[in-house]
């Protein structure tokens, strides 16, 4: 019988073995510099969060200790596109007592895990909580920022970072999977001073180093309303039970109703309390000639089981966001009838009536923002607006 000469299969056989095992990767991205920050933040003289995170090349990953809406630990990834959007997004939700369990959440507002994609014009969300897996689909080109309760600060740096690089698209997207997309826009200004700004949010300054790092960020009239300052690289492991001890740091503007009866007529406004801080607020918080929420937080409601009419305008019985467009001498009152808006997300579209209000000066400050509703006659009142050194009012009819 003819032998066979088995090292040239056994030759073969390895080549094939070890080209399966050993491929050559295809480089996305091949900057290994490497940045290690955290950003502490206080609302109030608290801290409210502490974010320690690690930017490699396309990569942002860490972890974050907040007390808003409750507290917990965030573990998170983002992988960036060579143009600077978000490719895809990883954050999960951990227990502060034990950093290797889920957060079963007492609010009710934090899921276990979220997880993003974005291709082909789609950005794709994958949402687990207690109900199961849940899916949002966007059709957005991009997503630059994720937003909520409390975004992951290390967001920023990466944005800034392009900004001096001049590598930042001009059509900035700010997604979050249950409010939508809304534009986004980053101006750099002299000294070292970047402005943040989109459609849902107040204007927030970050303040660089030499070296053009976030050395400071003040987000005061933002939905998240924080100081936020740069510190070494922090273990947070150190302080997870420490602050699962903590008592949960609320909305730093809390919500309140005021309710009244007026010729069998129940009107009723829900919107957050801001508070002054010792800040300037008119022309300086809430810009003159800008759209305001008229609060903090979810947007002001208006509810009315009568039609009204302010200055002749008759809005019928219902429920309407309250916007304002603050100035010098007059504001400007919006009844907007989007349903299931958020923060200070704000749809011209939707308007369904806008009328004038007088304002004026007073000499008392008033420390949070206040809204009244004043009987004047037995068929009408007054709507009243008090914040700072500054009320703006109108008077309305009740329609039978």
């Amino acid at each position: 019988m003819k032998k066979v000469n088995l090292s040239i299969f056994i030759v073969v056989a390895i080549h094939f073995q070890s080209k399966a095992q050993f491929m050559e990767p295809n480089f996305i991205n091949n900057d290994t510099d490497i940045y290690s920050a955290s950003f502490i933040a206080e609302w109030g003289g608290d801290t409210a969060s502490i974010e320690t995170f690690t930017i490699v090349g396309n990569h942002l990953f860490g972890k974050a200790i907040h007390l808003y809406p409750e507290p917990h630990l965030r573990q998170f990834n983002y992988y960036f596109n060579p143009d600077g959007s978000i490719r895809t997004m990883d954050i999960v939700f951990l227990d502060l007592a034990n950093t290797s369990i889920p957060l079963k959440t007492k609010s009710g507002f934090l899921p276990y895990r979220i997880k993003m994609n974005s291709s082909n014009e789609v950005v794709d969300f994958r949402m687990v909580d207690k109900e199961g897996e849940k899916q949002f689909t966007h059709l957005s080109k991009r997503m630059d920022f994720f937003g909520g309760w409390t975004p992951i600060f290390g967001q920023w740096q990466w944005l800034t970072d392009l900004m001096i690089k001049g590598k930042l698209n001009r059509e900035l997207k700010f997604l979050n999977y249950v409010i939508g997309d809304y534009n986004l826009e980053m101006t750099k200004l002299e000294g070292n001073v970047v402005i943040f700004d989109s459609d849902i949010t107040a204007p927030i300054t970050f303040y660089l180093d030499q070296k053009h790092k976030i050395k400071k960020i003040n987000a005061i009239g933002s939905p998240w309303n924080y100081i936020i300052e740069r510190h070494e690289p922090i273990d947070l492991e150190k302080y997870c039970k420490q602050f699962s001890k903590k008592k949960v740091i609320g909305d730093p503007s809390p919500h309140e109703k005021v309710d009244i009866e007026i010729s069998d007529c129940r009107i009723s406004i829900d919107y957050g309390r801001p508070s002054k801080r010792g800040r300037e607020i008119f022309g300086s918080v809430v810009p003159f000639g800008k759209i305001w929420r008229t609060g903090a937080g979810s947007p002001t409601i208006l509810s009315t089981t009568k039609d009204l009419s302010f200055n002749g305008v008759i809005i019928p019985k219902g429920h309407y966001n309250l916007f304002t467009k603050p100035d010098r001498d007059k504001w400007k009152l919006i009844f907007n009838a989007e349903k299931e808006a958020w923060g200070s997300a704000y749809r011209k579209e939707f308007d369904f009536a806008s009328v004038d209000m007088v304002s004026k000066k007073t000499k008392e400050v008033v420390e949070k923002f206040t809204i009244e509703i004043i009987q004047k006659e037995v068929n009408g009142g007054i709507l009243q607006l008090s914040w700072d050194k500054t009320i703006a009012t109108i008077e309305f009819e009740i329609r039978n």
